[in-house]
C-alpha cells in the first residue's frame, strides 16, 4: 500500500508542476466577464423588450368599463298651459348607467414612434455605459498584469545574481584557503547571500498577492509559478475617438434630440374610434323611468393649441441639456489629449533612460571584472569588489526594468485612445 501512494505522488508531481501561463488579451476577456456589470447588457435588452411591448400597445384597442348612480336636485320639467289634461312624463331625481366604452387610437401625432425611438437610444446608452465602465477595469487589469511582468523580471535577475554571488563565494573561500583573502571576506559574501535571499522572498510575497488580485477580476485562481507572456505591441493610435466615452456623448444627445421630438409629437392633435355599450335608467331617452339598454358610437378628437408654454420650457431645460453634454464632451477630449500627452513624454523618457541603461550596464561590466581579477589576487577585499558588483546588479535591474516599462507605456497609450 505505501509503495502504491509513492507511485501515486510521484505520478502526479509532474502535474502540480505545470506553469500556468497566460495571455494579457485573455486576461482582458476574462475580466469583462467575470465582471458583474456585464450582465447589464442582456439586462437592457430584457428591458428594451418590455418597453418595445408597451410601447406597441398602446395601438391596440382601449376597454373600459364604468357605473354610476346619481341623484339629482332637479331636472327639466315640461310645464305645458294646454286646454285639456295631459299626464307627461316626469323625469327621475335618480339615475344609474352602466357603460363598456371601446376606443381604437387612429392618430396619435408620432407620440408611439417617438417613445420607441427613446426606447432604442436609451438600451443603447445602457449598453455603453457598460463599456466605459470595462476601460477602467482593463486599464486596472493591464497595471496589474505588467507589475507582475515587472516583479518576475527582477526575480529572474535576481537568481541570476545569486549564481554569480555563489561563485563569487566559492572564489573567495579557495582565496581564503591560499592564504590570499581572509575570514571576513567570506562573511560578506554570505551576508550579501542572505541579503538577496530577503529580496527574493518580498518578491515572491509581492507576486503572490498580485497574482491574486489578477485572478479575483479575471474569476481565474492563479498558482505562484503563473507565467505571463510578453503582449505585442501594435502601431500607436493617435485618434482618440475610439474611446467608448465619445460614443456615450454621442448617444446622450441623440437621446436630447429624440426626447425634443417627443414633444413635439405630444402637441399635435389625437384622432381616436370609440363605441359605447350601456344599460341605465333612464337610457337615451331623458324622459324614460325604466331599465333600457342604447349603443353610442363615434369619433374623437383633441387637441391642446395653447399650453401655457409648458412644451417650450421643457425644450429649453433639453438644450440647456444639450451644451452641459457638449462642454462635458469637450472637457473630457482635453483630459485625454493631455493624458496623451503625458504617455508619449514618458514613452520619449523611458527610451532615452533605456539607451543609457545599456551603456550603463556594459561600463559597470566592465568594472565588475577588473575589480573580481583583483579580488582574484587578493588586491582588494570582497566587501570592495561587492560593492562594485551590486553597482553592475542595480544597471542589470534598471535596464531589465525599463524594457518592461517601454512595453507597458506603450501598451497604455493604446489604451488610452481606446484601440486595446
Amino acid at each position: 500500500m505505501r509503495k502504491l501512494l509513492i507511485f501515486l505522488w510521484l505520478a502526479l508531481l509532474p502535474l502540480c508542476a505545470i506553469t500556468q501561463t497566460l495571455e494579457l488579451q485573455e486576461c482582458t476577456r476574462l475580466a469583462k466577464e467575470h465582471n458583474p456589470l456585464a450582465n447589464n447588457r442582456q439586462l437592457a435588452n430584457q428591458l428594451d423588450s418590455i418597453r418595445t411591448n408597451v410601447i406597441k400597445k398602446a395601438w391596440l384597442p382601449a376597454i373600459e368599463l364604468n357605473a354610476q348612480a346619481s341623484w339629482q336636485s332637479d331636472v327639466v320639467a315640461l310645464d305645458l298651459d294646454l286646454p285639456f289634461p295631459v299626464n307627461l312624463p316626469k323625469i327621475p331625481h335618480n339615475q344609474y348607467r352602466a357603460t363598456l366604452e371601446v376606443s381604437q387610437l387612429i392618430y396619435d401625432g408620432g407620440t408611439t414612434k417617438s417613445s420607441q425611438i427613446l426606447n432604442e437610444i436609451s438600451t443603447r446608452i445602457s449598453s455603453q455605459e457598460v463599456d466605459v465602465g470595462e476601460q477602467s477595469l482593463v486599464e486596472t487589469v493591464e497595471d496589474l498584469y505588467f507589475s507582475i511582468m515587472l516583479i518576475n523580471k527582477r526575480i529572474d535577475v535576481l537568481r541570476l545574481m545569486k549564481e554569480s554571488l555563489s561563485a563569487t563565494q566559492k572564489q573567495v573561500e579557495s582565496g581564503v584557503l591560499n592564504g590570499v583573502l581572509s575570514e571576513p571576506d567570506i562573511l560578506g559574501v554570505r551576508a550579501e547571500s542572505i541579503r538577496l535571499d530577503q529580496s527574493e522572498c518580498q518578491l515572491e510575497s509581492l507576486r503572490i498577492r498580485a497574482l491574486n488580485s489578477l485572478g479575483h477580476l479575471i474569476g481565474v485562481s492563479l498558482r505562484a509559478n503563473t507565467q505571463l507572456n510578453p503582449p505585442p505591441v501594435s502601431d500607436l493610435n493617435q485618434n482618440q475617438s475610439n474611446r467608448p466615452e465619445f460614443k456615450l456623448f454621442q448617444l446622450r444627445m441623440e437621446l436630447v434630440d429624440a426626447q425634443s421630438k417627443q414633444l413635439n409629437d405630444r402637441k399635435r392633435p389625437r384622432l381616436a374610434a370609440f363605441g359605447q355599450a350601456g344599460y341605465g335608467k333612464p337610457g337615451l331617452n331623458m324622459l324614460g323611468d325604466s331599465w333600457d339598454p342604447y349603443l353610442l358610437v363615434g369619433i374623437r378628437f383633441s387637441w391642446m393649441p395653447f399650453d401655457w408654454g409648458k412644451v417650450k420650457g421643457e425644450q429649453n431645460a433639453l438644450y440647456v441639456n444639450k451644451l452641459t453634454l457638449a462642454n462635458a464632451q469637450e472637457a473630457f477630449a482635453q483630459q485625454l489629449a493631455l493624458a496623451i500627452d503625458r504617455q508619449k513624454n514618458q514613452i520619449a523618457e523611458i527610451e532615452s533612460l533605456l539607451q543609457r541603461d545599456e551603456e550603463l550596464l556594459e561600463i559597470r561590466k566592465q568594472i565588475s571584472l577588473a575589480y573580481a581579477s583583483k579580488l582574484k589576487n587578493g588586491i582588494i577585499t570582497a566587501a570592495t569588489y561587492l560593492t562594485e558588483w551590486n553597482r553592475e546588479q542595480e544597471a542589470r535591474i534598471a535596464l531589465e526594468s525599463r524594457k518592461v516599462e517601454l512595453v507597458a507605456a506603450l501598451h497604455k497609450l493604446n489604451t488610452i485612445t481606446g484601440k486595446n
